[in-house]
Parts: structure tokens; sequence; C-alpha cells
């Protein structure tokens, strides 16, 4: 799971640049988010898989809410979209 969770963080990571890109707000990691880094940096077996579980479900949910801001309020801020002539 420890090789899972660089991927994941990667695709987070590429999310929220993809976001901001596009006028999105972030909200930076906040200090409980930080000890949880801290935490899951520390952990192995059981309790690293269980960390790792709530990670990914925090994760996704994060990412949800970002991508759910971007199709209220970011398609403005994107060009409109050319017709192609054939």
């Amino acid at each position: 799971m420890q090789r899972n969770l660089r991927f994941e963080l990667m695709e987070a990571k590429t999310v929220i640049e993809v976001l901001k890109d596009v006028g999105t707000s972030v909200s930076p990691l906040n200090e409980d988010g930080k000890a949880f880094i801290e935490k899951l940096k520390s952990a192995s077996g059981n309790e690293f898989d269980k960390l790792y579980m709530h990670a990914e479900l925090t994760n996704h949910e994060f990412l949800r809410d970002l991508a759910q801001r971007y199709l209220e309020t970011g398609r403005k801020l994107l060009p409109p979209k050319r017709k192609h002539n054939t």
C-alpha cells in the first residue's frame, strides 16, 4: 500500500495544479493535515493500512469538492469552445 500512496499523492497534486491553473481556489494544508501526514509516515503494518485507507477516502472527498467548485464556478473562466471548420 505504501507504493500506492505515492501514486495517490501524485494524482492529488496534479489535480490541484490543474484546478489552480483554471482559477479554482485551493486551501493550503492545515495543521491537522500536516500532523496526519507525519503520523502516516511513522506508521507500519495494520496501523498504516487503516490510516492509508482513511487518507484515501479523505483525499478523494477533497478532490471531489474541488472539482465540484470548479464545475459550479470555474467553467466561466475557460474560453468558449471553438467550432472546427471541416
